[in-house]
């Protein structure tokens, strides 16, 4: 009886020091891939630096540890290691984290960012039109787009896709009873954006998955009451749910379909 229970006591034992084994914290052991976004509200806006690293691992909800220190001027952040937590989702992905920087002044910051004690040194930028990341050297770590044009207030974009050509001339009514309501031409900058792309022309890109024979995109500042332009898509929508397929966006997250 005895012998059982030890033989018990010794399996348990066993699988409790496994178990600490396998959530035990792992080493960084790749680049991480760090991303800007921009949040904006009502209130405000937010900058947040999305990272993963560049490895994936055999669970998906691996997390990576950090520590930030935000400094008048100053920004550090230092990732420090690869938290695998008590249940754990199995499929392939990378350990990921998000930082909020908040809120952020126009100005430059210095930028200390360090993996596992290695360190890459340089600025970030925040003013009305961008945030721009400079690095002269990064180790361990990897800045994808550099540069994130801000979205300016007020904006709304969208698409309208049509199969038959002659659908051409009530999309055209739709952007006109647009311009109705108070929409208006804005200068964007060329580049990316959080959501949309402009060409060296002004012109906003299209989206790559759209399913129409013909499609046409717009984008305007609109200084009024959303709830206008959720009426038109919905007027639209019922008289010509057939020829026309519109989308419109407003920088708050609303989305307004005609169908």
């Amino acid at each position: 009886m005895r012998l059982l229970i030890n033989k018990g006591l010794i399996f348990l034992i066993f699988i409790l020091i496994c178990q600490n084994i396998f959530t035990a914290d792992k080493k960084i052991d790749s680049d991480i891939l760090i991303k800007m976004d921009e949040v904006v509200d009502s209130v405000d806006s937010k900058l947040y630096l999305h990272c993963e690293t560049e490895r994936e691992y055999k669970n998906y909800n691996y997390q990576i540890g950090k520590s930030i220190d935000k400094q008048p001027g100053r920004i550090n952040i230092e990732f420090n290691s690869i938290i695998i937590p008590d249940i754990v989702s199995p499929a392939l992905g990378p350990a990921r984290t998000k930082i909020d920087l908040g809120n952020l002044e126009e100005g430059t910051y210095e930028l200390e960012i360090k993996v596992e004690g290695e360190k890459s040194y340089g600025y970030l930028t925040v003013n009305p039109e961008y945030y721009r990341i400079d690095f002269e050297k990064q180790n361990r770590i990897q800045i994808i787009d550099t540069l994130l044009n801000r979205i300016p207030k007020n904006t709304i974009w969208g698409t309208i896709g049509y199969d038959e050509r002659s659908s051409k001339l009530l999309a055209k009514d739709f952007i006109d009873s647009l311009k109705n309501l108070g929409a208006y031409q804005y200068t964007y900058r060329p580049g990316k954006y959080k959501y949309f792309e402009i060409d060296h022309t002004g012109e906003i890109m299209p989206p790559e998955d759209y399913r129409t024979n013909f499609i046409q995109k717009f984008i305007f500042k609109y200084p009024e009451d959303n709830t206008k332009l959720e009426e038109l898509v919905g007027k639209f929508g019922n008289k010509h749910r057939d020829s026309l397929s519109i989308v419109l966006y407003t920088l708050d997250g609303k989305r307004f379909r005609s169908w």
